[in-house]
């Protein structure tokens, strides 16, 4: 589940540790989980699915620059692989807070809710955060489906969260009698595999 996140250097891991020990965030994704799975019965959305997603989006953005495609920060903005990791990183972890407040709408929650943590935290390391803030509460606000991301980072995240699907994430629903088409294919699926140049196991 964090292979890729305890393989991360520099800047982005000193931002993953700052993320992973913060207790706002913490409580957001507690009080996610709350809502919606106590409360609405839907799958996990808390730390669990926060660092699933994070790590995947981590793999498949390596895999992507492996093979020539540049990020749109990168491309966009003459940023570094580093920083459009850092976008994929907080965006992907981010990406479900605003589930604390109602999951209708979510998407649009976690970026009011994500914008004075990334920029509590960015100005850290940037002496001006702000297209690195931007982007990604882009790809946050993105990752919610019928909305179309703009950028190669919020693909990223997006992919990334529907990788999360096996069947421990939708155990919640199931026992609680929620027999719809998602949760019980996702309660069938033991593995989750992405193939670029070779093939990477995914939640093993």
């Amino acid at each position: 589940m964090e292979e890729e996140l305890q393989k991360l250097e520099g800047i982005p891991k000193k931002i993953y540790e700052d993320i992973d020990k913060d207790i706002e965030i913490k409580s957001l994704l507690k009080m996610s989980n709350i809502m919606a799975v106590k409360r609405m019965g839907f799958n996990d959305h808390g730390k669990t699915h926060a660092k699933i997603v994070a790590n995947n989006a981590i793999k498949i953005l390596k895999i992507l620059y492996k093979n020539g495609i540049e990020p749109s920060f990168v491309e966009d903005y003459n940023g570094t692989f580093e920083d459009s990791l850092v976008i994929v990183l907080l965006s992907a972890y981010l990406h479900d807070i605003g589930n604390a407040v109602h999951r209708f709408n979510h998407h649009f929650h976690s970026t009011y809710l994500a914008r004075p943590i990334l920029e509590r935290i960015l100005k850290k390391y940037y002496k001006n955060p702000t297209p690195i803030i931007t982007e990604t509460l882009h790809a946050i606000y993105s990752h919610n489906e019928g909305i179309m991301g703009q950028t190669i980072e919020a693909g990223v995240v997006a992919v990334a969260d529907g990788t999360d699907m096996t069947e421990g994430r939708s155990r919640v629903p199931i026992c609680k009698g929620c027999y719809d088409i998602h949760s019980v294919s996702a309660a069938s699926i033991k593995e989750v595999i992405i193939i670029g140049l070779s093939q990477i196991h995914l939640n093993t």
